[in-house]
């Protein structure tokens, strides 16, 4: 019995933890998909050229342009060295 009230306890706090950093979060993602589109277009790169070029999926990037879905390291990682810039710079 007190082994569950820990539990939910435990996951109460995680909760709200996450509740904070969603805004975070979410500015972070609309920042990198800002910056993504607009270093894409500066080099007159298509969505399916980088798609090419990073070996991610044409749906996945449009999604990260958009601001949606989670970023993963390697797909910055890739993201970045298609579009000839630094990863940081993708996230300013």
């Amino acid at each position: 019995m007190i082994q569950e009230t820990k539990g939910a306890i435990a996951r109460e706090q995680q909760f709200h933890r996450a509740k904070h950093m969603r805004p975070a979060l979410n500015h972070l993602r609309e920042t990198f998909g800002r910056n993504m589109n607009q270093t894409r277009l500066a080099q007159r790169m298509t969505l399916r050229t980088l798609s090419e070029l990073s070996l991610i999926p044409l749906e996945k990037l449009d999604k990260l342009e958009m601001g949606m879905g989670e970023i993963k390291l390697h797909h910055l990682s890739r993201i970045a060295h298609a579009l000839n810039t630094k990863p940081a710079d993708l996230l300013k």
